[in-house]
Parts: structure tokens; C-alpha cells; sequence
């Protein structure tokens, strides 16, 4: 998971935040140790908001749960550490194909 992490980054910080990304020393190990933080915090917050299983629960029920969860904790740790904002003058409309 923390490769996906990593490519949502670098993907992101190239096209929105170029400045930081050519002041990094080693872009590449940056990007993968981004991704695996993303992942193990990720991670981290999903079973904390899964909670325990509830009694009777299906195997579909907690299937649903777990992945409402990720997407919950993905919500909450990528726009903090992954997907941060443009750099001043960077916006959508400099990139109408967005």
C-alpha cells in the first residue's frame, strides 16, 4: 500500500508544489518514505475507527466497516501529509485539464 501512497505524491507535489519538490536532495527515497508514513498512519487510524467487531456481525457487515474505515482514515491523513495544497499561484486554472 505504501507504493500507491508514494505515487499519489510524487504525482501530486510535481504538478502542484514543484518548488519543494526540486529543493529535495533525493526525491525518490523522500516519495517512498512518505508513502510507507501515509500507509502506517493510515493504517493506525483505520482500526482505531473500525472499532472492535460488533456481536453477530457478517462477514459482509465487516467488510463494509473495514473499508468505510480506510476510506474514513485515508480522508483524514492524506490532505495533512500527502495531498497538501498548491504553492502560491499554482490553482485549477492553470491546469484546465484537471
Amino acid at each position: 500500500m505504501s507504493q500507491k501512497y508514494a505515487t499519489l505524491a510524487e504525482r501530486h507535489w510535481r504538478r502542484w508544489l514543484p518548488s519543494r519538490v526540486q529543493e529535495l536532495p533525493d526525491p525518490s527515497n523522500f516519495f517512498s518514505e512518505l508513502g510507507e508514513e501515509a500507509a502506517s498512519q493510515i493504517e493506525d487510524l483505520t482500526f482505531d475507527l473500525a472499532g472492535d467487531d460488533t456481536p453477530g456481525e457478517t462477514y459482509m457487515q465487516k467488510l463494509g466497516r473495514l473499508q468505510m474505515a480506510r476510506v474514513r482514515a485515508e480522508e483524514m491523513v492524506l490532505p495533512g501529509l500527502v495531498l497538501l495544497p498548491p504553492e502560491p499561484g499554482l490553482d485549477e486554472e492553470n491546469f484546465p485539464d484537471v
